[in-house]
Parts: structure tokens; sequence; C-alpha cells
């Protein structure tokens, strides 16, 4: 589990940057809404990755840090042009991914 600065000094370091659907998008009005969650890859062990948290500000059955959820795609736009990347996709299938490695 990663917050914003650590993920993005994970994926300058040469990880490979995920958004993974957990559920499909819906039109709603003239917004698109769904549930995003962005992961970090280890570009040689695709099973060593780690997930974008939130901290929360009470604890929930223990933990205190949940999946940071996108519930629109803007605000994923707007992390993968801050981190360099130059792309405006996401997933739009429940459990698919998008794995995105860093342009050069």
């Amino acid at each position: 589990m990663v917050q914003v600065d650590e993920l993005k000094a994970l994926l300058a370091s040469g990880w490979l940057f995920c958004i993974y659907c957990k559920e499909p998008p819906e039109i709603r009005g003239v917004h698109v809404h769904g549930l995003w969650y962005v992961f970090a890859i280890e570009p040689t062990k695709r099973e060593e990755w780690v997930a974008l948290v939130t901290q929360r500000g009470r604890r929930i059955a223990g933990a205190t840090y949940a999946f940071r959820e996108f519930r629109t795609p803007t605000p994923i736009f707007r992390m993968c042009d801050e981190f360099g990347y130059p792309i405006t996709a996401y997933p739009t299938k429940a459990g698919q991914s998008l794995i995105i490695e860093k342009p050069n």
C-alpha cells in the first residue's frame, strides 16, 4: 500500500502504472461514473504490486487505510498527466486492467 508520493517514486523508478476497473462505468447525465483503483506493478515480477491507498480518519476493522477509489475518470486523467503519462484512457469492464509503461 502506498500513498501518492510513494506511487510517484515507484513509477519514476520504472514500475508500471495500472488502472483497474472494479465497477463498469455508466453514463449519468453528461458524466461517466464507475469505480477504478490505481496500482504500481513491478515490471520484472508482475505478481509484485502495490495499491494506491487513502488514509481514513477513523479505523475500520483495524485498518487505517483503504484503496483509493476513483468514481469518475477525470482524476485518473489528471494523475496520468501529473505523473508524465500522456494517456486519456481507462478500462471499461469490471475486472479489466490497463497497464501503462513510462514513456521515454
